[in-house]
């Protein structure tokens, strides 16, 4: 059996739910198919050689300094997550780590993108890994199941119910739904929306960004529920009760999206963002409706009219929403499942050392060629110059801009004129 070698995270579970569950279905999916050895170890010594001796390639779930003199030839296959908008750094900055034996292990296009952008002559490797959900807790419930949950929440029977599920945060766009709400009241006055989730640890905005959304929520009369976090079984109820999911999210490691997916598996079609992951996973036309998404010099703008006239006529049609809520569950079940992630799982591993076996001179990522401005980006992080790629921050220049529009720009659907 091939021996996979699987870094363990040193610090415990991930602090964003999402990212800890990727790290275990990762771990769960190799360990299915291989004789997995983890390691927990600093990257060096003598125990990291016996280590690397032991296995045919190196999973690498989290950023890791690692001793790779002598290795070159070893696979290492990173997990990006939502690190590639952000400058790249956490590549740029372990380029003596790297190999052109390895592969990143993205999620979504527009992060293969990034990866082409940053190194034009494609001396690593990206391997395209969507991630799955568990079909046997997100899927479809019955009438009684979907009555329950509504009245758990304060939620009338043939109310039209929209829901957000995710990070309550300026980036996910939560005021942008609310602004949309509003817009949508006077044709539906009993609409609601409902906001599962909570803020992201150590955001320094939280609190005063909850306090504009409820100043907001109040100005919309009870058409707001704040659900808070939600496990995942009761958040599969909610996901079942209502009518539309709806997401704005700019988030900038919005490289995936489970929240949209989960909403697919229990039949609901998505109104969101074209914009990282989402325009993977939901099939415009199809599953839902995307709002265009256009980089800003200092903003990500988002044509939330648009989602406002698609969620009008999914909730003014019953036939197209019950058609797009079909299309949604097909299409989770068949591309998003645990086995299909486990498959693709398999795969990509077993192709990485094929890849590596192929390679011809095995060379460090200190002598990969990088885009001029994949290098300023290095050179800013090195003199520890602190970037906002949002632009929130004073002092925020045309050189920030350039970059940001360099490595957002794959996500969004295009950028605005200068």
């Amino acid at each position: 059996m091939i021996r996979i070698g699987f870094i363990t995270p040193a610090s415990g579970p991930a602090e964003q739910k999402s990212v800890d569950r990727v790290w275990r279905r990762l771990e769960e999916a190799l360990a299915a198919e291989f004789e997995l050895v983890r390691y927990p170890g600093a990257a060096e010594g003598v125990a990291w050689r016996a280590f690397l001796d032991r296995v045919e390639a190196v999973v690498v779930p989290h950023p890791i300094r690692a001793d790779r003199s002598g290795s070159l030839r070893k696979p290492f296959l990173h997990l990006a997550l939502g690190t590639l908008p952000l400058g790249g750094l956490r590549f740029l900055r372990m380029l003596a780590d790297l190999s052109n034996a390895d592969s990143i292990l993205i999620s979504c296009r527009a992060d293969q993108a990034i990866v082409e952008r940053v190194f034009p002559r494609r001396e690593i490797g990206a391997s395209f890994l969507p991630f799955g959900v568990d079909l046997d807790v997100f899927r479809p419930l019955g009438e009684a199941a979907r009555e329950a949950a509504r009245a758990a929440h304060g939620l009338q029977a043939a109310a039209p119910v929209l829901v957000y599920a995710g990070r309550v945060t300026r980036p996910k766009n939560v005021h942008l739904l609310l602004d949309m709400v509003a817009a949508l009241r006077p044709e539906f006055p009993g609409i609601r929306l409902v906001v599962a989730g909570g803020p992201e640890p150590l955001d320094s905005e939280a609190d005063s960004y909850r306090e504009e959304l409820d100043a907001r929520a109040r100005d919309l009369g009870g058409a707001v529920v704040f659900a808070g976090p939600l496990d995942d079984t009761r958040l599969a109820e909610l996901l079942s009760a209502a009518d539309v999911f709806v997401t704005a999210t700019v988030n900038r490691d919005e490289n995936f999206g489970f929240a949209a997916v989960e909403a697919m598996a229990c039949g609901l079609p998505v109104v969101g963002t074209e914009w990282g992951g989402l325009k993977d996973t939901v099939a415009p036309g199809e599953t839902g409706v995307l709002m265009a998404t256009r980089v800003a010099d200092t903003d990500v703008r988002v044509d939330a009219p648009a989602g406002v006239a698609a969620i009008r006529r999914l909730l003014a049609d019953p036939a197209l929403r019950r058609n797009m809520a079909e299309r949604a569950l097909a299409r989770a079940r068949e591309h998003y499942g645990l086995d299909s992630f486990r498959r693709h799982t398999v795969r990509i591993v077993r192709e990485a050392i094929d890849r590596a076996a192929g390679i011809g001179e095995a060379i460090p990522g200190t002598r990969f060629e990088l885009h001029p401005l994949a290098m300023e980006s290095l050179v800013y992080s090195q003199l520890g110059v602190q970037r906002d790629w949002y632009g929130r921050v004073p002092g925020f220049t045309p050189e920030d801009a350039r970059l940001r529009r360099f490595f957002m720009e794959p996500y969004a659907s295009g950028s605005e004129p200068r």
